[in-house]
């Protein structure tokens, strides 16, 4: 075409996709003090720990995690808030099995780290895109497409909106696929006027 023209991205959803191999050791230190009667299935085919607060048995470690999390979404909203995690545990899903695809609620963004060599993809999928008129792809792009699968790979960090559908894809390995999966709230005072609230911090649980 002649004739110049822009193409903007309104109200994009972020995905924040960072390596940090740093967790690993940690993480998996704390993985081992979870015993085989602490799993509980969500379920038939996926399971997470009993314990929703897993990672205040290691405060160092939760610390680490809400410093990077607080560093990596702030510097993209362009804010100053600090975050704490609210709920954290363990995942686990056997070969050949899936997770099912579900959103988080009661939390504003969620996480996922990888510590492990053997993990499987995660999909996020966007339903709600208005009329949608089925036609020929020649190539996807984030304007066309509803769906979209990230492959993490060892110390791979993934943080998303807690609103946004997500699901564990098919373990294609020979052992069982696990993560370290939580959400994060405000820390503190945010807001002002009628919208002010303390999101105070919870200390243990």
């Amino acid at each position: 075409m002649e004739n110049h023209f822009n193409v903007i991205p309104l109200f994009s959803i972020p995905l924040i996709d960072f390596r940090i191999f740093d967790l690993c050791n940690d993480v998996e230190k704390l993985f081992f003090t979870v015993t085989e009667s602490d799993w509980i299935e969500v379920n038939s085919w996926n399971n997470i720990t009993k314990n929703k607060f897993i990672l205040f048995e290691d405060t160092n470690l939760l610390d680490k995690i809400e410093d990077i999390s607080t560093q990596l979404i702030s510097n993209l909203l362009g804010t100053s808030s600090s975050l704490q995690v609210t709920t954290s545990w363990f995942t686990r899903t056997p070969p050949g099995e899936r997770g099912n695809p579900h959103s988080h609620t009661n939390s504003w963004w969620s996480g996922v780290y990888y510590f492990r060599d053997n993990t499987s993809a995660i999909k996020f999928e966007q339903f709600d895109r208005g009329v949608m008129i089925p036609h020929e792809i020649n190539m996807d792009n984030p304007f066309n497409s509803s769906s979209f699968v990230l492959s993490p790979q060892k110390g791979t960090l993934v943080l998303f909106p807690s609103h946004l559908i997500h699901s564990i894809q098919k373990n294609n390995t020979d052992s069982n696929r696990h993560s370290l999966a939580f959400n994060l709230m405000p820390d503190g005072e945010i807001g002002i006027g009628d919208s002010w609230f303390n999101y105070k911090k919870i200390i243990s649980q």
